[in-house]
């Protein structure tokens, strides 16, 4: 799965949000692998697909007004 909003993001930088950000860190972390749960189970190419748009539609847009 590609991840574009974490792009260039060096391991000095994520560790760094972990550690200030730790809150916000983990309730995405969570969120995340709720949305992999899901696409885990899925066997279908096609409802895989919908769901994995779905799921990043979900953690782009819907959590950053969280």
């Amino acid at each position: 799965m590609e991840l574009p909003f974490i792009d260039n993001v060096d391991l000095e930088t994520l560790m760094r949000v972990r550690t200030d950000e730790g809150q916000a860190f983990e309730n995405f972390r969570l969120a995340l692998d709720k949305q992999l749960r899901d696409l885990r189970l899925e066997s279908d190419p096609e409802k895989l697909k919908l769901k994995a748009e779905n799921a990043m539609h979900e953690l782009m847009t819907c959590r950053l007004d969280r």
